[in-house]
């Protein structure tokens, strides 16, 4: 699982304000959110759903995973620094973040991101609306159908790997 989770990560770009990230450091980052993920993850559909998370919270940037926000243009900057990992949570969301060095945000974001989509999952009944939900909208909001779309995106290169 963890092989597929990181050849479908590398495909994604990279963040325009990492640019000058080595392709060893950006690919040793992904592999550390793959096992992350699989870590979590009971199967490829949540798999997926959390690759779509991190994408559309964070575009997988070096400088969020590394607990560098600040280094980040204005508006840019993890919620004015309230929010923590590649999943973008709050404290309230993942109160252990705040408790533990950034070399584990993204396994401990994982699991909180994962916790939080399967409740707003049963919650809303829908896909995109566990996705309007952690996104701190609701489950009707329009972003969520986005989400969703990148998310099976996801599983559709998922399948082609293991065919």
């Amino acid at each position: 699982m963890i092989q597929v989770i990181l050849s479908i990560l590398l495909t994604f770009p990279t963040f325009w304000y990492d640019r000058n990230e080595s392709t060893e450091a950006r690919h040793a980052r992904m592999l550390e959110t793959a096992q992350a993920i699989a870590g979590v993850a009971k199967n490829r559909t949540e798999a997926a759903a959390l690759i779509a998370v991190a994408w559309h919270e964070s575009r997988f940037s070096a400088h969020v995973q590394t607990g560098r926000c600040n280094e980040l243009p204005k508006g840019m900057q993890c919620d004015g620094g309230q929010a923590r990992s590649i999943f973008q949570l709050h404290r309230g969301a993942c109160p252990e973040l705040w408790e533990t060095p950034v070399n584990e945000h993204t396994r401990i974001g994982a699991r909180c991101a994962m916790r939080l989509l399967r409740g707003f999952r049963e919650r809303c009944a829908s896909v995109s609306g566990a996705f309007g939900m952690y996104a701190a909208r609701s489950c009707k909001w329009k972003g969520g159908v986005s989400r969703e779309t990148t998310m099976r995106k996801v599983l559709e290169q998922w399948r082609r790997h293991v065919s």
